[in-house]
């Protein structure tokens, strides 16, 4: 990959339910976006209303993939029927969890600039 292959900001939205049916599928467009250069991804939840433990374990496995290639992993919701699933599951301490896609997309743009673009 060169260096005009990166993309400072990707949000990738999930299904109306990110469940066992649809999670090998947000698994699979997590990684792309990482694979593809974004430099920070976003797991966007905004029009998701369900959440299972296997949506649960992809955003998980969203997050080490992302970090073990130097990509910075958030999650775009404001739902409170998935905030409470994330709260109760602990995973509320590891995941940057904002409330929409726009509250990422500032600071991604702002910190691209801070870095002159790079």
């Amino acid at each position: 990959m060169t260096q005009g292959d990166v993309r400072p900001f990707e949000a990738v939205a999930a299904e109306a339910d990110l469940d066992v049916y649809t999670s090998a599928g947000m698994r699979t467009k997590l990684r792309r976006a990482v694979d593809e250069g974004a430099r920070m991804l976003v797991a966007d939840l905004t029009a998701t209303t369900y959440l299972d433990s296997s949506g649960l374990a992809v955003l998980v496995g969203g997050l080490k993939y992302a970090r073990q290639r130097g990509c910075r992993f958030g999650i775009a919701c404001s739902r409170e029927t998935l905030l409470r699933v994330i709260r109760v599951s602990g995973l509320l301490k590891i995941f940057d969890v904002r409330s929409s896609v726009a509250d990422f997309a500032e600071e991604g743009v702002a910190d691209d600039a801070d870095e002159g673009g790079q």
